[in-house]
C-alpha cells in the first residue's frame, strides 16, 4: 500500500495529474473541462487503445468528475483512472458479454441471452398443461399471477 501512495505523489509532483468534468462521450473517448484551464479532448476510457474482444470499459457519467494521468508521458494521450459516477459498465471475455446501465444488467454470450431465456422459461410455465389422473390441468391463478409478476420483475431487472 505504501507504495501506492509513493506512486500518487510522483505523479502529482510531476503534474501528469489532472481532474475535470465529462462533457461528452464518443466511442471508446471522452472530453473532459478543466478549472481554468484547456479541455482535453479524446481522454480515453481505458490506458490502453484497441479494439479488445476482451475488455472491460467503464464509461462515466456526462457531468461526472474523473482524474485523468497522462499515458507513457506524453500530454496529448490521457486516461481516465477515477471516475465520481458511472453510468455504463460494459465487460466481453470471449463472447460473453455483461453490461450494467440505467439500473438494469444485459448478460448473454453468441448463443444465449438471460433475459431471453428467463422470459421464455415463464412463457412456457404460464400456459403449460399439467396431467394429472382426471385429465389435462392448468396451474391455479394465484399461480399465475405470481408468473405474471415474476415476468414484470424480469423486465425491471434485465436490458
Amino acid at each position: 500500500m505504501e507504495s501506492f501512495f509513493e506512486a500518487v505523489s510522483k505523479i502529482s509532483k510531476n503534474k501528469s495529474s489532472s481532474i475535470g468534468k465529462v462533457v461528452e462521450i464518443t466511442g471508446n473517448t471522452c472530453k473532459v473541462e478543466r478549472e481554468n484551464l484547456p479541455a482535453l479532448e479524446d481522454v480515453r476510457l481505458n490506458a490502453i487503445e484497441g479494439d479488445f474482444s476482451n475488455k472491460i470499459i467503464i464509461f462515466p457519467k456526462i457531468g461526472s468528475e474523473v482524474l485523468c494521468l497522462i499515458v507513457a508521458g506524453a500530454k496529448e494521450e490521457t486516461a481516465i483512472v477515477q471516475y465520481t459516477e458511472i453510468d455504463k459498465v460494459l465487460i466481453e471475455i470471449d463472447g460473453a458479454k455483461f453490461e450494467m446501465s440505467g439500473g438494469k444488467f444485459q448478460i448473454k454470450n453468441e448463443v444465449a441471452d438471460q433475459k431471453k431465456i428467463t422470459k421464455d422459461l415463464l412463457t412456457a410455465l404460464d400456459s403449460a398443461i399439467i396431467l394429472t389422473p382426471n385429465g389435462p390441468g392448468k396451474f391455479a391463478d394465484t399461480t399465475k399471477a405470481k408468473f405474471t409478476q415474476i415476468k414484470n420483475d424480469n423486465e425491471n431487472l434485465y436490458q
